[in-house]
């Protein structure tokens, strides 16, 4: 990972995450879809340096309504090559640090009473654990729903009684806070 990355680098690839993204829900789409929109994603894929994706045509051949900026023809490899749209560090690395908010997160997530969203599956089992009053220990990534864990059983333990023990362990001092 870089340390250093300027502002208008950030905003650039956080532009790109947001073109991959709907790229990524083109891909969901069938009707309109021409030979001709097909060839310009497909170069613009290119340019960015994107991995490729696979579309369907399911609309019959005509012309675009607009212009592609990237037309194929008028890409060299040399241009290519030196590219400054592109992506730095490759496609994986892109994914993880820019498309995060754009990857498509259903697991299993169904209604539960117990708590006001709807919770994934491994979220449940937790919960049903916590309502067995077991012990548990909870490791997950960011942003995968701990905390609302460590708050549903510190509810259990104040209601429950008043001699309840919570082992809370936040891996910095800002979650604290």
């Amino acid at each position: 990972m870089e340390g250093y990355k300027s502002t208008a680098v950030e905003a650039g690839e956080s532009f790109t995450a947001l073109i991959w993204n709907t790229f990524l829900e083109l891909q969901k789409t069938k009707s309109g879809m021409t030979p001709e929109i097909l060839a310009s994603l497909g170069v613009i894929l290119k340019v960015l340096k994107l991995p490729a994706l696979r579309y369907e045509a399911e609309a019959t051949s005509r012309p675009l309504e607009f212009t592609c900026v990237f037309n194929e023809l008028k890409i060299s490899r040399a241009s290519m090559n030196r590219n400054k749209l592109s992506i730095l560090g490759g496609a994986k690395m892109f994914q993880l640090e820019h498309c995060g908010p754009y990857l498509e997160r259903e697991i299993g997530s169904a209604i539960d009473e117990r708590v006001p969203f709807r919770p994934d599956v491994w979220q449940r089992k937790v919960l049903d654990v916590i309502d067995e009053n077991h012990s548990l220990f909870v490791v997950a990534p960011t942003s995968a729903g701990k905390t609302f864990i460590s708050f549903y059983a510190m509810k259990q333990v104040l209601t429950n009684d008043d001699d309840g023990v919570i082992v809370y362990v936040a891996p910095t001092k800002a979650l604290v806070n």
